[in-house]
């Protein structure tokens, strides 16, 4: 047989009427929102798209293997304003790959995504029994096994879960089969952990592309020591023929990929072994449109508070919404699609995203609020004062500070008095806000994955109404203007701020003794990069020409005093753009927040430079130190080069004596250098694909806190959840007369305090979910080692179970739980290796 090649622009129209694409998951509201529909075959194709046209392939008389498919992003698609359409496009594809099963039997197609599928079975239901032939028939293979073909490195631990479990639920409800092939073969860049994910969802195997590795086959070793076998392909692909195959890749004629893999599997023990995560070369992704990753990152943190605290009112007679849950979760899982995510697509695509991701903020606050209503309608009240519960989602004890909003009365109170329900004294300050009147108040070890009840009641106002309540002994938090600047200070940090320039001048430790902005230098510098013009420019940093620091200052003021929070308010003018931030801190806390709203009014071109905003903090003497980043599951140790790199939610920079970490919200996207400074880029002017990207206000939230290279992990990881899942307050049913009331039968059922779960001796494992099993009976709680050394210790619920059992991401039995089980609850050995995940499931009685 002679040696044959296929161009990509062949290949491409050869493969394009396969459907590889992403797709939000059709949901009721989705269908409702598209409004009255014609016949799909009624709607014009979208412009620049055309259909498979096989009429002059030279190939057709030799077999092929289909082993990748080009695929029309949705982030491309979403161009479409018109969602009814983009269906219609859909169904048009996956009706064209349909004719080709008897047309070419010779081609093996890869089945579309479950987003796909379950968007395109809203209007053509019955393409999915042809597509079901076709596997069964051989030609058409499962695989991928997510929802969609989501980004790895800027979303949660959950949203890694949820991705694979919807996916192979998906593909094993409606073909009867889960996918054995992890396909992604247009990732750009994946996390450390991943290998063990896709184990834990039974994918043994993935098909990727990467720059990093030499060679298309290898070993790929997680940060567990989880190992899955990985095929690298070049983009752009090709269909290629036997002889092809053996030429240039030395690989055994394809007929399918599992028959392909199986034979690169026989191969395994000769193949290299590369250990830890795959990075993808476009940086500018984890910045460029800062609107998506915000939405996101704060839609992913209340559908997970929102989950928790509805299981725990599960326990207590809560009607668990499942199915509406489900839901929100596949709204939230198409957004994280790599192009979207990652900020690749144009302005009127992420206003459908807007819309949906706020959808799921909106129920899951309506969710969290229902939830501890019916907790709180079940707690004892002893009706001399507003009674408080105040909920935990994370998965261990902790404190902070809450805000209640006032009741809007014509005279409002300036002083309260706030008690645990044991009768302890707490500190709390009134602080006015654009939003109204705010209580906050302190508390202390609420329980995970539980409830703490307080009590708030008004006191008469003092001669002068901003005295606010603080019991003695209680730590406090001192605002005040010297003349070096503004000065913040509780028992564990002390912060000066510059007046003229509004930098770090100090932060000092006060606990180690030890100035965390190292060498006298700044801190939180906001400098303007100016990039060069280049192409794809949301997808790559261009090269800096010259630095612009940020000093035009236009206000420093102090906004709150203490004795629970003080707050400066610092306001910069960058050209025609705003940046104000909120920096405060609070009783107990050696953690300085940043609280950052900027208006930016800044246009790239492809002829002048455009400026991408960094905060920059001196944290590690030149040339030495280390810088860590946490990932989902896990953390890794990257060189400080001064690369433009990922982390989910903090980085520390370090050296032998001390350092600091930044713990984010909704920012990726950090550069540690070797002179010892940690940045974090804020803000990108891209100009295209979307010529007016990030033009427009942000808002979101960073965070200074003391650490060095011995800091354990789970300590910043705990930190970052804590911020980014702050505490839920909802006030006593009986004393707030806007709620109703619940029924007399149900007072006082419950305890003023809860907590699900606790760990003993488990330090450094963290809880990253509690939610309801897939049956609706069970309780499932997922967890992780997050410190990379092997753990033991104890677990033990607060509610009745049955017993427990281990399984894995899919829900599906792997071993029984070793532990006793009592009246009130169960106690259970749990050992877990380095990073390891864990999920376990609580069988209940059946009610």
């Amino acid at each position: 047989m002679s040696t044959l090649s296929v161009s990509p622009r062949i290949a491409r129209l050869i493969i394009v009427g396969v459907t590889c694409l992403l797709c939000h998951g059709a949901s009721r509201l989705n269908a409702q929102q598209a409004g009255p529909q014609g016949p799909p075959s009624e709607l014009p194709p979208p412009t620049g798209l055309r259909g498979p046209d096989f009429s002059n392939n030279p190939y057709l008389g030799q077999r092929m293997h289909l082993d990748a498919s080009v695929h029309y992003d949705d982030a491309v698609l979403q161009t479409i304003r018109d969602w009814p359409a983009t269906r219609a496009h859909w169904i048009r594809r996956i009706g064209k790959v349909i004719e080709l099963f008897d047309k070419y039997p010779h081609i093996y197609f890869i089945a579309p995504t479950p987003a796909v599928l379950e968007a395109v079975a809203v209007d053509r239901p019955d393409l999915i029994p042809q597509l079901l032939e076709g596997i069964e028939g051989g030609r058409m293979e499962i695989t991928g096994g997510r929802w969609c073909e989501a980004d790895t490195l800027m979303i949660g631990e959950e949203s890694h879960v949820r991705q694979l479990f919807y996916g192979q639920q998906y593909y094993q409800k409606t073909f009867g089969r889960r996918a054995k092939i992890a396909w992604q073969t247009d990732g750009k860049g994946f996390v450390a952990s991943y290998p063990q994910l896709l184990k834990l969802a039974g994918l043994d195997q993935i098909l990727l592309k990467t720059e990093h590795v030499e060679g298309d086959r290898f070993v790929w070793e997680g940060l567990d020591g989880t190992q899955v076998l990985a095929v690298n392909r070049p983009y752009p692909f090709t269909i290629k023929n036997d002889e092809d195959n053996r030429r240039h890749k030395g690989t055994p004629p394809q007929v399918t990929a599992a028959e392909f893999f199986a034979q690169v599997e026989s191969e395994r023990s000769a193949l290299p072994v590369h250990a830890g995560e795959l990075l993808g070369e476009e940086t500018g992704r984890y910045t460029s449109h800062g609107n998506i990753k915000e939405w996101m990152r704060a839609a992913e943190s209340d559908l997970h508070t929102a989950e928790t605290i509805a299981t725990i009112a599960s326990l207590n007679g809560y009607l668990y919404p499942k199915r509406e849950l489900e839901q929100a979760w596949k709204d939230l899982l198409f957004h994280q699609q790599h192009e979207i995510l990652g900020g690749l697509a144009r302005g009127e695509g992420y206003e459908y995203s807007r819309v949906r991701l706020d959808s799921v903020r909106e129920f899951s606050k309506w969710l969290t609020r229902s939830a501890m209503r019916h907790i709180a309608g079940r707690t004892p009240f002893d009706r001399t004062g507003m009674g408080v519960i105040v909920g935990n989602p994370l998965g261990f004890n902790r404190g902070g500070v809450v805000a209640i909003e006032l009741d809007p009365a014509p005279k409002r109170r300036s002083r309260y008095e706030v008690t645990h329900a044991d009768g302890r004294p707490v500190a709390n300050q009134v602080v006015r806000t654009d939003e109204g009147q705010r209580l906050l108040f302190r508390v202390d070890d609420v329980p995970a994955m539980g409830w703490d009840t307080y009590r708030i009641k008004p006191l008469p106002d003092a001669e002068d109404d901003r005295v606010p309540h603080n019991p003695e002994g209680t730590d406090s938090v001192e605002c005040r203007s010297e003349e070096a600047g503004v000065r913040i200070e509780n028992r564990l940090l002390r912060v000066l701020i510059d007046k003229t320039t509004g930098h770090l001048i100090s932060v000092f430790d006060k606990v180690a003794q030890r100035e965390l902005m190292h060498g006298g230098r700044r801190g939180n510098m906001m400098i303007a990069y100016l990039e060069a013009p280049h192409k794809r420019s949301a997808k790559f940093i261009g090269e800096t020409r010259r630095l612009e620091p940020v000093t035009d200052r236009i206000d420093t003021t102090i906004l709150e005093r203490g004795p629970l929070r003080g707050m400066v308010r610092l306001t910069w003018r960058y050209e025609d753009s705003i940046i104000q931030q909120f920096i405060s801190l609070t009783a107990e806390s050696p953690q300085l927040d940043f609280d950052t709203r900027i208006d930016w009014k800044q246009r790239g071109s492809e002829k002048e430079p455009a400026p991408m905003l960094r905060a920059s903090f001196p944290l590690a003497p030149g040339g030495e130190g280390v810088a860590r980043f946490g990932i989902a599951f896990g953390d890794v140790q990257r060189p400080a080069d001064g690369s433009e790199v990922p982390a989910l939610h903090w980085a520390m920079r370090g050296g032998p004596d001390g350092g600091a970490a930044i713990i984010t919200t909704a920012k990726h996207g950090f550069l540690a250098d070797k002179q010892g400074l940690l940045k974090i880029s804020l803000v990108r002017t891209p100009y295209e694909p979307d010529p007016v990207a990030d033009v427009y206000e942000h808002r979101f939230t960073y965070s200074l806190r003391p650490a060095d290279p011995a800091t354990p992990a789970a300590l910043l990881t705990r930190a970052a959840f804590e911020l980014n899942q702050p505490l839920v307050a909802e006030l006593h049913p009986l004393g707030n007369r806007r709620t109703s009331l619940p029924t007399r039968q149900h007072w006082n059922t419950l305890p003023a305090r809860f907590g699900a779960v606790e760990l003993e001796n488990l330090d450094t494992v963290i809880a990253t979910c509690l939610k309801r099993s897939d049956n609706g009976k069970d309780v499932i709680l997922r967890l992780f080692q997050a410190d990379g050394a092997d753990t033991v210790g104890l677990l033990r619920t607060n509610f009745v179970v049955r017993g427990m059992e281990q399984v894995n991401l899919l829900e599906d039995f792997v071993r029984a739980g070793a532990g006793e089980v009592d009246a009130d609850g169960g106690s259970f050995s749990l050992g877990l290796r380095g990073y390891e995940i864990r999920t376990c499931r609580f069988t209940m009685f059946e009610e």
